[in-house]
């Protein structure tokens, strides 16, 4: 994590779920798992009844936030948005794209934070005795952590300080919140009534719930209600994928060999080039592709001049197994039976099979321009992918991608690839988290 520190995490899963391809780290991706994150001072244990209860049907993940539980400190002071990033790397970690979130209090700030700064990542967001300033939180309550800081080891003074000095968030924070979320707070809470009303005021379509005869520590003194509107919550999106099938794959799109010409890689080059340019310059939070970094026009050059790169086009531009002259590629992939990103791994190698190489085909930079989203491009490809690895007598079919992009790791799912433990491979000019998911097919069983 940022700063050196170690975050601590445990998945709790329904019965017969076990660590292995598919379900790695006993996460089991759908339905979506629940990130709880814990209040000031406390550690995932705090959320015990719920956590037995929502493991029932769906995986929990539930860190200690730095500096608690058996979580460390790091180098760098605690923030709220650090507290967030941390938690978001936890996802990643366990090849999370994305998650349902439960935080309460401190967990609760946290939550905003991310489902904010990273919408993609937050499915849904059900928030408990948050608070946007310390002035949101009663003023004897202030008074009495500040006399606490002067007590306290220095830990636990800085985690008293974190309530006194932050959050600072403000009305553009909530406003960047697209997700369902459901606000709640006791009637005796120690956050403002009109900071509370402000927070579910302030974030369109949210709803709130404030418990009667309650206090501040809702996961204790009111767990079935918190219970009843996280599940509410979380069932106004939570999304059941299904595997494609045959049918699935469109008729109108034509998936060949690019041919190993100048002309052909200064076309793959301007379609990658669309995508940067729909996301920015500086890349995207949910490819995370940077112009200048990856992908690189080279490397494109030497795939097309390999004979490596297959292109989707509309079925009129493609004749006797090529594309016509000037046809726009509507999506690209690379296949070959190079394993580079074995030489790209920090610390431990993939846990998948050691297979020879001609038995594995390996998917590079499938891209789908921005123009043809819609028409199940990605699918055709994959498909092309498939038929393409049979042919060649591979067996399996492996890639790997950012546990951020969001739409590439429901299309790996939903293409019935499993996915395998994410492993490190830092990669200099991107923003995106270090750790990269691998994927796998079993070629000679796929349905689509």
């Amino acid at each position: 994590m940022a700063g050196k520190a170690r975050i601590a995490c445990w998945v709790f899963s329904p019965d017969g779920v076990a660590d292995e391809a598919g379900t790695p780290f006993c996460v089991v991706p759908s339905p979506l798992p629940c990130l709880m994150l814990h209040g000031n001072g406390e550690d995932h244990t705090s959320f015990a009844s719920l956590v037995d209860e929502v493991s029932r049907t769906r995986t929990v993940i539930a860190p200690d936030s730095r500096a608690q539980g058996e979580s460390t400190h790091g180098e760098l002071p605690i923030t709220y948005e650090l507290m967030a990033e941390d938690a978001l790397c936890v996802l990643s970690r366990l090849g999370v794209s994305q998650a349902h979130v439960l935080g309460f209090s401190d967990g609760g700030i946290e939550g905003l934070v991310m489902a904010s700064g990273s919408p993609h990542r937050v499915r849904t967001l059900t928030c408990l005795g948050a608070n946007l300033t310390p002035d949101g939180l009663i003023e004897p309550v202030r008074r009495a952590i500040a006399h606490e800081a002067t007590l306290c080891s220095d830990t636990d003074a800085e985690l008293a300080r974190l309530m006194l000095e932050q959050p600072r968030l403000g009305h553009e924070t909530l406003e960047a919140i697209s997700c369902p979320v459901g606000v709640m707070a006791g009637e005796h809470d120690v956050v403002e009534r009109g900071e509370t009303e402000t927070i579910a005021g302030g974030i369109g379509g949210s709803t709130l719930d404030v418990v009667a005869d309650a206090g501040h520590d809702l996961p204790h003194e009111a767990p079935d209600r918190v219970l009843e509107v996280l599940e509410r919550t979380m069932e106004r999106d939570d999304p059941r994928p299904t595997a494609f099938r045959a049918c699935d794959v469109p008729t109108d799109v034509s998936v060949v060999q690019v041919p190993a010409t100048s002309v052909w890689a200064e076309s793959l080059i301007g379609l990658y080039g669309e995508l940067l340019d729909a996301a920015g310059d500086t890349g995207s939070d949910h490819d995370g592709w940077r112009r200048g970094a990856w992908p690189l026009a080279t490397d494109i050059v030497d795939r097309v001049a390999q004979g490596h790169v297959w292109a989707a086009f509309g079925a009129s531009d493609v004749e006797a197994g090529r594309p016509r002259e000037g046809a726009l590629p509507l999506g690209a992939m690379t296949l070959d039976h190079d394993p580079a990103i074995d030489e790209d791994i920090v610390g431990d190698p993939p846990s998948w099979d050691d297979l020879p190489p001609e038995s594995v085909l390996m998917l590079h930079l499938l891209a789908v321009a921005p123009r043809a989203r819609g028409r199940h491009v990605a699918l055709a490809l994959m498909a092309a992918c498939v038929r393409e690895a049979r042919r060649q007598g591979s067996t399996r079919v492996r890639l790997n991608t950012n546990p951020e992009n969001v739409a590439a790791n429901d299309l790996y799912r939903r293409c019935g690839m499993r996915l395998a433990r994410p492993v490190l491979v830092p990669y200099p000019g991107l923003t995106v988290t270090p750790w990269t998911g691998l994927y796998e097919l079993d070629a000679t069983r796929a349905t689509f």
